[in-house]
């Protein structure tokens, strides 16, 4: 089954997915020695995997069971970058499509544990921004956005402006803002790199799209989340982490691309792991296709090679050749 992402299908029919985070009965992850998982972001691997309330197509999903993932590590040494950064956080407006996508695991001002989301899709001269809100505590959707503008991003300065909505890269201080607004509801969140950003693909960057091509890929996997929530008139302030993704490429128009899986999640040790595989247009997971990284405390990424997934209840198990552990509910 092809799950994608509905604003993704309407710019580039580009399979991208809604995040999510682990429910309260995940926040119990241990890896050993005995280090908990202190924030999950994941999307969907199946229908049936998914971790808690998941917004698609206005189909609301509730809980179910949560992932097994069995991984190797590769032990060669990470390559020197193709993708080039500060440069490459601005747009590539000659990619087939492009995105900006990130998630936060905050804590407001008034108690609340919030999943914070924003995403930018860029594709030939059009943007669509996406905004969401969860309560994590409750799983009651706060607020959300959705916004198609004809619009560029900019090659050498990253200033994404449309009605509501705001994507900002300020490079001197290495800083990230996104805002989203309607009537009755706004986002306003700051990001801030507190590791080095990760180049997925060995360390180049560039990984294969499935039989489709290269994608440039990198990630801020940890980062300093701070902003504030405006709903039915109170404005509520929070701080957290996020994950960054940037990803381009072109791929858009080819149907081999629109079919992954991919998840993440940082560690209590601040060692963090991505991982995402490819599917055949009936759900068949493509085992050449898949691969991964895992982020050191020092902000270096090792290649992930091969993994498997199978489904289990509310827990998830991580094997590698130096790693392994068992999340316990609680």
């Amino acid at each position: 089954m092809c799950h994608t992402h509905p604003y993704a299908c309407a710019i580039s029919r580009i399979g991208v997915q809604h995040a999510t985070h682990a429910p309260p009965s995940l926040r119990g992850f241990r890896v050993r020695p005995r280090q908990p998982v202190t924030s999950i972001v994941a999307l969907p691997l199946v229908a049936q995997l998914t971790t808690k309330i998941v917004k698609r197509s206005g189909e609301t999903l509730r809980k179910g069971p949560f992932v097994v993932l069995l991984v190797s590590l590769a032990g060669a040494a990470v390559a020197a970058p193709r993708v080039a950064l500060p440069r490459d956080h601005a747009g590539h407006p000659r990619a087939g499509i492009e995105w900006w996508y990130v998630t936060g695991d905050v804590r407001g001002a008034d108690g609340v544990r919030y999943s914070v989301f924003f995403t930018l899709f860029s594709r030939q001269g059009f943007v669509i921004l996406v905004s969401q809100v969860l309560s994590l505590d409750t799983g009651a959707l706060v607020g959300k956005t959705e916004l198609l503008a004809q619009r560029t991003p900019g090659t050498r300065v990253l200033d994404v402006r449309a009605p509501g909505h705001r994507l900002l890269y300020l490079r001197r201080s290495d800083t990230w803002r996104f805002i989203a607004s309607k009537p009755g509801f706004a986002l306003d969140l700051t990001v801030k790199p507190t590791k080095p950003y990760v180049l997925h693909g060995d360390g180049t960057g560039v990984i294969e799209q499935s039989a489709a091509g290269q994608s440039a890929y990198y990630s801020a996997t940890r980062t300093r989340a701070r902003g504030a929530i405006t709903t039915a008139g109170t404005r509520i302030r929070f701080t957290g982490e996020a994950w960054l993704d940037h990803q381009w490429g072109d791929f858009a128009d080819d149907p081999r691309a629109l079919n992954w899986d991919w998840f993440s999640c940082r560690f209590a040790d601040r060692t963090e792991l991505m991982l995402y595989r490819f599917r055949k247009r009936d759900g068949t997971p493509l085992l050449r296709y898949r691969s991964g990284t895992l982020v050191g405390r020092d902000g270096r990424g090792r290649l992930v090679r091969t993994f498997d997934v199978s489904s289990t209840t509310n827990s998830c198990v991580v094997r590698s050749s130096r790693r392994s552990g068992r999340a316990q509910p609680r």
